[in-house]
């Protein structure tokens, strides 16, 4: 008679573990699925959802909507009662409301008298669903360009612009906010009638810019660029600034290659407060976290910030000076 096999106890537990780890994966591999529906409309309470960049230099004009649970297709309109701004001293300016859109109501303005610096103040009222919503921000001082041009780039179908920013004179050491918002347009400046269309998606390489949380990493392969560019910074004196934008657009022909048209490049240049600068820079870290990385795949979940009290949304102030600057044509092969 043979004696009987001796194991450890390790060994035993390593057995264990096999069987059940076995069992998880033919589990996991023959198992059945059940469909649960959600009821994501229980208990959901809407809220008024704001939506404002105001200037000193335009008209105010505050996109208000209801919030509404995920995935529902039923649309329903707010009806503001009452709206209007005020300023830090004490101007009222009262908002006149346009419903003619599908779930959204269009508040505005004519322009009104803000100053840089100024502090502004938007109240918006639903007696309907009895809400009252508020929201504060700051008109900052402006920013200037100093010497700013565009290159072409030699076998590349994109532009290099380079140049330095003024930064707006300021008492304390705070941060400055700053965005680039890019416009092109193929007519001549004096065509009646000429206007500019927007360039998304420009790149840098600069660290002011490379260094911000929402600005896409290496390892987010194949990401575009953000719509457009924002960083921050203290310094007091003039400092450089670079980026790239693509050809707005180009023909491809078999005897001269890819003709990139003349055209005119509109640099605007916003100083922007900086609940303007975390609600962007939170929207675009978001859309990044969406796509996910190589690495580690989708990122955690994003909170985009909101300065609106009683509801959600952004009423955020800039300023903004533009630079429009002459492209020439060019071939690439």
């Amino acid at each position: 008679m043979l004696p009987a096999k001796v194991i450890s106890r390790q060994h035993y537990l390593n057995m264990v573990f096999m069987r059940w780890y076995l069992f998880g994966l033919l589990m996991l591999i023959f198992g059945c699925e059940q469909e649960v529906e959600v009821d994501l409309t229980k208990n959901f309470k809407p809220e008024l959802a704001v939506s404002s960049f105001f200037s000193a230099e335009d008209s105010v004009r505050v996109f208000v909507s209801l919030t509404q649970p995920a995935y529902s297709q039923k649309y329903k309109r707010v009806k503001i009662s009452k709206a209007w701004l005020e300023d830090d001293l004490n101007h009222r300016h009262q908002l006149l409301i346009d419903e003619h859109f599908f779930d959204t109501s269009l508040l505005s303005s004519g322009i009104p008298e803000f100053k840089y610096g100024s502090t502004v103040r938007l109240v918006v009222e639903s007696d309907d669903l009895d809400i009252s919503v508020t929201a504060v921000d700051t008109i900052p001082h402006p920013a200037y360009f100093k010497n700013f041009e565009v290159s072409p780039l030699e076998g590349e179908l994109f532009y290099y612009v380079s140049g330095s920013i003024i930064p707006p004179i300021r008492d304390g050491d705070e941060d400055v906010y700053y965005e680039i918002v890019l416009y092109s347009t193929e007519k001549e400046m004096e065509d009646v009638g000429q206007y500019f269309t927007r360039v998304f998606y420009p790149f840098s390489h600069h660290h002011l810019i490379t260094r911000e949380e929402y600005y896409p990493g290496v390892l987010l392969l194949g990401s575009v660029g953000p719509p457009t560019l924002l960083w921050r910074s203290v310094k007091r004196e003039p400092f450089y600034i670079d980026f790239y934008y693509d050809a707005p657009s180009t023909v491809w022909n078999m005897t001269d290659g890819h003709i990139l048209p003349k055209h005119f490049l509109k640099i605007e240049l916003r100083t922007v407060s900086k609940a303007y600068f975390s609600y962007k820079t939170s929207l675009y870290q978001q859309q990044y976290a969406i796509e996910g990385d190589f690495l580690y795949g989708l990122a955690p979940p994003i909170d985009v910030k909101s300065n609106v009290v009683g509801g959600v949304g952004i009423f955020a102030g800039y300023c903004k000076v533009d630079t429009v600057l002459q492209v020439e044509a060019r071939t690439v092969n």
